[in-house]
């Protein structure tokens, strides 16, 4: 996403046509869309704000899971 600067549908579709397989969680999601919105920045680099959003959306276990 971030080499080609895509939006989260069409990298999406880009993986899935090559691998049939892939179908990535909700709260994998989320995050592609949050580092989508914020200029595909990393771990570090995605604002508080974000990071609340997809709290508020999961556990700390999987916060954790998500974002390592």
């Amino acid at each position: 996403m971030r080499l080609f600067e895509w939006p989260y549908p069409t990298a999406l579709k880009y993986v899935s046509d090559r691998r049939e397989v892939a179908c990535p969680n909700e709260g994998f999601e989320e995050l592609l869309c949050a580092f989508e919105k914020n200029g595909y920045l990393f771990n570090d680099e995605i604002s508080d704000n974000d990071v609340a959003k997809v709290k508020s959306n999961h556990s700390d276990n999987d916060l954790r899971l998500i974002i390592n």
